[in-house]
């Protein structure tokens, strides 16, 4: 068979990653597919799922595939030591996790952890979801820790703690109108709403990929029926129905969830996934870019939502002109004054 192509090996990772996450058996064409994979294919193989940051689920499919199909040793071998680092990268996150949010409820304080590890608690292996920082949720800002932060462009205040970055957000939901039909925070509505908007941001600015999804799709899975009853409600009074649609179109047709909602293409948010996987990190340009002076990565980010504004248009309207103002007054015009400021409590 001819080498697999970047395009090939992101269709054949879902039915691996159904695997991982539901325990659903390969299709037999994918199957046998599998079993003529050699060493080259599973180099590309790996390096979508890196790409998509879903390496450690990849992991985990291996792991569980039939013992008919045979993998390469040098492919064993290297998802076995991107799986180790991943479990040790899962637990030094979990213990510095630990003692911000203690010091922060020692405050007084009632923290809501956002993302990252708060999904990571959805997978059949936690240590196997790749994380690489903290997000908090507070309402009210510290005062008393004597840390030193630094303000990032979106107004979140950022340290370190133990080498891992610690994020502490006042907002939670990446929306800016008709907030006040957003569900209260901590709810499972909430956090349903916090992470596909948070999708959606990085899909029309970035990039997004699998990870995000892949976490979208564990939280459906375990929310209350009654939730999953209400929600289309808020997504019609936060005028957000048009980009659930695709989403939930992508979910039904890639990771088998029922959809409570009209099928759509899919074919904008595949798209999107393609080319920008784990924030457009993994690009060429990007990854240069990661490395350039702040202004320059606030400029590149700018530029990369003007692209997308035709797929801004079709699945958050409403969502343009707010973000463009805030890429202007916070992004662009921090990066210009200083990389960032600091404030000391």
């Amino acid at each position: 068979m001819a080498g697999l192509s970047p395009d090939r090996a992101l269709t054949l990772l879902f039915p691996l990653l159904r695997l991982s996450l539901w325990g659903t058996p390969l299709p037999d064409a994918v199957k046998q597919e599998t079993r003529l994979l050699n060493e080259s294919d599973w180099e590309v193989l790996i390096s979508v799922a890196k790409n998509q940051s879903v390496t450690g689920l990849l992991f985990q499919a291996v792991d569980s595939l039939p013992e008919d199909i045979e993998i390469p040793d040098k492919t064993l071998v290297q998802l076995a030591v991107m799986a180790d680092r991943i479990e040790a990268s899962y637990r030094r996150i979990s213990t510095a996790s630990e003692i911000v949010l203690t010091e922060l409820r020692n405050e007084g304080l009632n923290p809501v952890v956002m993302k990252g590890l708060s999904c990571a608690s959805w997978y059949p292996r936690p240590e196997l979801r790749q994380s690489g920082d903290i997000d908090i949720y507070l309402p009210k800002l510290p005062t008393k820790s004597g840390r030193h932060f630094q303000t990032s462009p979106d107004g979140s205040l950022h340290f370190q703690q133990d080498g891992v970055d610690i994020d502490i957000h006042s907002r939670y939901f990446d929306i800016h109108h008709h907030t006040e039909y957003l569900p209260s925070v901590p709810s499972p509505e909430a956090e349903w709403m916090m992470i596909s908007l948070h999708i959606l941001k990085h899909a029309t600015t970035s990039g997004v990929g699998l990870r995000q999804i892949c976490d979208a799709a564990l939280l459906w899975k375990i929310l209350p029926d009654n939730s999953k009853a209400s929600l289309p409600i808020i997504f019609k009074a936060t005028h957000t129905m048009r980009w659930h649609l695709l989403l939930f179109s992508f979910l039904e047709d890639y990771f088998h969830i029922q959809n409570p909602l009209r099928h759509i293409s899919s074919k904008p948010l595949l798209s999107i996934i393609a080319h920008g996987g784990n924030f457009g990190h993994h690009s060429t340009s990007r990854s240069r870019l990661l490395k350039a002076p702040s202004f320059i990565r606030k400029a590149d980010t700018a530029f990369r939502f003007l692209l997308r504004i035709p797929f801004s248009l079709r699945f958050a309207p409403r969502e343009i002109l707010p973000t463009i103002k805030e890429l202007t007054t916070g992004n662009l015009q921090h990066a210009f004054t200083a990389d960032s400021h600091s404030i000391l409590h």
